[in-house]
């Protein structure tokens, strides 16, 4: 079970398992999931507890025709990373790499589908 924590600029998600359980979890799912041009995983780094996504947000994957011929249609390269949190908890942070950065809109939205694939 995963919940969102925290608000603007400061959104995580907290997990109900250690931070190496949550991480190989999160490995097994990526992998499944994160398989298409608008969600990549594009690295993965157990020791460190990372892994290196391309996100394309929900509400600017299928806008209408007029609206995609001026909307940046690039997914946003972000950094997720699990560390120990209290009572045997895990944390799961997201950062925004390089451009187009991924806006606070979008890391809400990429943490509650990273939610739903937890539970």
């Amino acid at each position: 079970v995963a919940r969102l924590v925290g608000g603007e600029g400061n959104r995580a998600l907290l997990i109900d398992s250690d931070a190496e359980q949550a991480w190989a979890e999160l490995s097994h799912l990526l992998e499944r999931d994160f398989d298409q041009p608008e969600q990549q995983l594009l690295d993965q780094d157990a020791a460190g507890g990372d892994f290196e996504i391309a996100y394309l947000p929900l509400a600017e994957r299928h806008p209408g025709m007029i609206n995609r011929l001026f909307s940046d249609q690039t997914p946003r390269r972000a950094r997720l990373n699990v560390v120990p949190a209290e009572n045997g908890q895990a944390r799961l942070t997201v950062t925004s790499v390089g451009e187009p950065a991924l806006d606070d809109d979008g890391v809400r939205d990429l943490l509650g589908r990273l939610s739903s694939l937890l539970r």
